[in-house]
């Protein structure tokens, strides 16, 4: 519960300046002042996204007889179009997160713009945030029935905890495993865990689908400095894992030479390694090198 509250926090911070009413924010969150005041003591402490030259930007200030927590910012100083566009982007991430619960009391509403007018967002593209810079997922997986493992995933996450997962086989077999959880990613409409065994260097994705349970161990484990998601990725050719690759291969692949289907190829980033030629006889040649075939075959 505590940490989908924090990622309600974030997200409230991130898309009004004005803040968050204190009173209403116990009252949605649930929450006592005594737990309201440790929320905030954590962002301010710990949450370094919101940190600017080694300070926290996160602050309570009155307003009458009401308080509010928000973010502030220099005097002066107006957020560009791109540092509005990044805030939403962020904001719209942590809706979809929580979104993936289908948790209705956990996602703030959307709040009209004319109440942002109101409260002081007094740009046009500040009030139309939502609508200029739109998500649309694709063919989102339903985690309704998984609540209490996504609840313990985030919770292992944010604090570091090592956990015991039993995890269902593509044949339905039930194994249990004990794993650092490192990153919860979503790809394609579905969430998947990269982690660790404990005490190894080797990152496996495991799929949240198949997640029986999640115990949570009481200890700690010490995030690796090094890890870094993208250079997980950078090996995997969409978001099967395993990091480092036991083997590497290169690929190469022809396609036929319809002008549409090479248009939509060369547009995209599919791989970080890849590499298109024009073939003599009007085909396309597509070339990357990846430490899996698994995602590689469907192609």
């Amino acid at each position: 519960m505590a940490n989908l509250n924090y990622a309600t926090l974030v997200h409230r911070l991130l898309t009004r300046r004005r803040g968050w009413r204190v009173a209403d924010l116990r009252e949605e969150l649930g929450v006592a002042e005594r737990t309201y005041r440790h929320y905030r003591q954590t962002l301010q402490e710990q949450f370094t996204p919101f940190f600017s030259a080694g300070v926290s930007r996160v602050e309570e200030v009155g307003e009458g007889e009401a308080r509010y927590l928000r973010l502030n910012a220099p005097e002066g100083d107006r957020p560009s179009a791109a540092q509005l566009l990044v805030q939403v982007a962020a904001g719209r991430l942590a809706r979809m997160v929580l979104a993936t619960l289908n948790r209705d009391d956990f996602v703030p509403a959307q709040s009209d713009p004319r109440d942002r007018v109101a409260e002081g967002e007094t740009s046009a593209l500040a009030c139309d945030l939502d609508r200029v810079l739109y998500f649309v997922p694709e063919a989102p997986k339903d985690y309704s029935a998984q609540g209490e493992v996504l609840e313990a995933l985030l919770q292992a996450l944010v604090d570091h905890h090592p956990i015991r997962l039993t995890y269902e086989s593509v044949d339905g077999e039930a194994k249990h495993h004990e794993l650092e959880p490192l990153t919860l990613a979503l790809h394609r409409g579905g969430l998947h865990l990269f982690a660790r065994y404990r005490g190894k260097k080797r990152i496996y994705n495991y799929v949240v689908d198949r997640m029986v349970e999640v115990e949570l161990h009481e200890e700690h484990f010490v995030y690796p400095a090094d890890y870094l998601p993208e250079q997980v990725l950078n090996h995997s050719f969409g978001i099967f894992v395993e990091y480092p690759p036991r083997e590497t291969h290169e690929v190469e692949l022809l396609f036929v030479g319809k002008a549409w289907l090479k248009r939509h190829l060369l547009e995209r980033r599919w791989h970080p390694s890849q590499r298109f030629a024009e073939q003599g006889d009007g085909r396309l040649r597509m070339s990357f090198r990846v430490g899996s075939l698994v995602e590689v075959t469907r192609w």
